[in-house]
């Protein structure tokens, strides 16, 4: 019998998906969000791990398969994140926070919020 094939375009695209995170993954070494080193060694769940960013989010008309759109972050940065555009310091196009009701990511932001070490 034969195997079906997949249907989903995730599961057509991931070829092409897979193509454009090794590109990343060789070109780029430090996470464009944070500044400081990936260890493209790390499993995928881990907070350090190295997974692509969209500059521009998908769902806020960031261009799914143009490498310009893609930046290599750390697993958690990109996650605080989330679907904002990076810092005002990076490539990504201003927008209007107090239009959109979202303040701009920003890792200062992150550390204060959210501290490493318990102590207060």
């Amino acid at each position: 019998m034969a195997t079906p094939k997949p249907t989903s375009a995730r599961a057509l695209n991931r070829p092409r998906w897979e193509r454009m995170r090794t590109r990343v993954f060789t070109e780029e070494h430090t996470c464009h969000l944070c500044g400081q080193a990936v260890d493209t060694t790390l499993p995928a769940l881990d907070p350090g791990a190295p997974e692509l960013d969209h500059i521009t989010p998908v769902s806020r008309g960031g261009d799914t398969w143009d490498r310009s759109n893609y930046a290599l972050s750390h697993r958690l940065c990109n996650q605080r994140k989330g679907n904002r555009y990076a810092a005002p310091t990076s490539t990504a196009p201003q927008q209007p926070a107090a239009a959109v009701g979202l303040v701009p990511y920003s890792p200062e932001w992150n550390r204060v919020m959210f501290p490493t070490s318990r102590e207060w």
